[in-house]
C-alpha cells in the first residue's frame, strides 16, 4: 500500500516442510511486515521490516528478524531490493542478507 511517500507491506504464509525420517518437523505459521519512505520521485526507497515463524522443531523457539533495506524502482514497474536482517531470536542466523527483484505480471 502507497500513501504520498510512504509504503507499507505485510505477508503471511505456511511453511509444509514434509516428514522425513528421524526428524519431528512443526508446520509453522510465517510473517512479514514492514514500510519504509520513497525519495528522489519514488525511484528509491528505505524500509524496516520484522519477519518470523513459530517453532519449525520442538523446544527450538520461535524465529525473529528485524531487517533494514533500500529499494530502487526501476523503469517498467520493477524493483530491486536489498535488506540486512538480524537474528531476534536464537532460532536464526545472527545476520543475513537478502537481495531479489518484484515486478508485476
Amino acid at each position: 500500500a502507497v500513501a504520498g511517500p510512504y509504503f507499507g507491506f505485510a505477508e503471511f504464509g505456511y511453511m509444509a516442510l514434509g516428514d522425513p525420517p528421524g526428524v519431528a518437523f512443526q508446520n509453522p505459521l510465517t510473517y512479514m511486515a514492514g514500510g519504509g519512505r520513497f525519495f528522489a520521485g519514488r525511484r528509491l526507497g528505505l524500509m524496516a521490516q520484522l519477519a518470523g515463524s513459530g517453532e519449525i522443531t520442538a523446544g527450538a523457539g520461535a524465529t525473529r528478524l528485524a531487517g533494514l533495506g533500500i529499494l530502487w524502482n526501476m523503469p517498467g514497474q520493477s524493483s530491486l531490493f536489498m535488506t540486512s536482517s538480524i537474528g531476534l531470536t536464537g532460532a536464526v542466523q545472527d545476520i543475513s542478507f537478502t537481495f531479489g527483484i518484484s515486478g508485476t505480471l
